[in-house]
């Protein structure tokens, strides 16, 4: 699963979920807030010969943790980024047991969510 879909998300997205189906790539579940990423998520995947039946824009973060095993977040600040895992961690049915950021953040944001992550009471896989 994901949380963003901007630039950085895009191309995650694209990259994780977009083989043929069936062909062995993973099904992306992934959020974010503005309909124009989603669509260029899709727009992008479609330019690139990808196959979308592969994606899935979730309504909300709480869909894409109780979906999801690993979730991978890019986000364009410390602020979004905090508020985003504060709002995935706040969720009784967690299926996520693997969170990776690759958001644009500096390090004391970076352990603060490694902190908020490992704190969280995730039911392991």
């Amino acid at each position: 699963g994901g949380a963003g879909a901007g630039a950085g998300g895009q191309v995650q997205s694209s990259s994780s979920g977009g083989g043929n189906a069936g062909g062995g790539h993973a099904h992306v579940t992934a959020f974010d807030s503005s309909d124009v990423a989603q669509k260029k998520v899709h727009a992008t995947c479609q330019g690139l010969g990808l196959d979308v039946r592969n994606f899935t824009f979730a309504s909300s973060l709480n869909q894409v943790v109780r979906t999801s095993d690993v979730v991978i977040t890019m986000l364009p600040s410390p602020e979004s980024c905090k508020a985003v895992y504060d709002e995935m961690l706040n969720n009784e049915d967690v299926k996520t047991s693997l969170f990776i950021d690759c958001s644009t953040n500096d390090p004391n944001t970076a352990r603060q969510i490694a902190d908020k992550v490992n704190q969280a009471k995730l039911a392991p896989t």
